[in-house]
């Protein structure tokens, strides 16, 4: 998509047979959009013999200036500006028309570019997606292959943390007792601290928390700066660098095991209903 040229346009549309002889300047509010003939000394013109008009056309208020060129003046030797005007002005509600016409223009190019950009993006989303189906039907396949525990955790934060292209995944284990859990395996890009074998005490996971979990509620929190998040677990994520994360349970027998953890470090993070599925 190319830059709209608004200066071209009006030039074409602006011929000389359209106010042959004067000078045309359209403004948009206080910003001057177009000039024709407008030179150093033709400006210096302006000052004296310009007239000026509004008109406007559905919504859209277009500035008109018009006046003589020294040309036309040499020509016309007329003492009064008002006769040497009055060809010029019958134009301007003409002008106006060509103005809208390019100012539409230009709008519907800004339209057709951002109607391109959406579907470029619905386009990369599809491409995600389907590498996301790809890489899940991989991991599937290569748990199924495994009968080791810590070898199949460690192949799930392995493959998710690509899927997700996320900083850490980790998984988490409540302890038996109930009184908190112990981070068991992680995938981690390098830069970021490692939480390997960090433990957390219930203290950080309320009993509302917990029960959430069991009933298999998926919590994700785009901005941790911006969510109710305990003290606790504030803490520890801040001691992490953790700035969004997603958190997905793990349940066997339909009791709650662990959870399946994601973290961004680098930004906050909208996580979209794809990601989160």
């Amino acid at each position: 998509m190319g830059v709209f040229r608004f200066q071209p346009l009006l030039d074409t549309l602006l011929e000389n047979h359209i106010a042959p002889g004067y000078a045309i300047a359209i403004f948009d509010d206080s910003e001057e959009i177009y000039c024709r003939d407008c030179s150093d000394s033709s400006r210096k013109l302006k000052a004296k013999w310009h007239h000026q008009t509004t008109v406007d056309l559905d919504g859209v208020s277009w500035q008109l200036k018009i006046w003589p060129t020294k040309t036309l003046l040499a020509q016309e030797q007329s003492w009064l500006p008002e006769v040497v005007l009055a060809g010029g002005l019958t134009t301007a509600f003409l002008l106006a028309g060509v103005a809208y016409l390019a100012q539409t223009a230009r709008w519907r190019t800004q339209q057709l570019a951002q109607e391109i950009s959406e579907r470029q993006q619905a386009q990369a989303e599809l491409q995600h997606q389907n590498l996301r189906g790809q890489l899940f039907a991989e991991l599937t396949l290569k748990i199924r292959r495994s009968l080791q525990l810590e070898e199949i955790l460690q192949t799930t934060v392995t493959e998710v943390q690509k899927l997700l292209q996320a900083d850490r995944v980790i998984i988490f284990r409540f302890w038996l007792d109930g009184t908190g859990g112990t981070v068991m395996q992680e995938a981690v890009v390098p830069g970021w601290a490692s939480v390997l074998a960090q433990g957390i005490t219930d203290d950080c996971f309320s009993s509302e928390y917990v029960q959430k979990y069991h009933q298999g509620r998926i919590y994700h929190l785009p901005d941790l700066d911006n969510g109710e998040v305990s003290s606790c677990l504030i803490d520890f994520l801040h001691q992490f660098n953790v700035k969004s994360k997603l958190v997905v349970p793990i349940l066997l027998k339909e009791e709650l095991w662990g959870l399946l953890i994601i973290h961004q470090c680098s930004h906050p993070r909208y996580w979209t209903n794809s990601e989160i599925e």
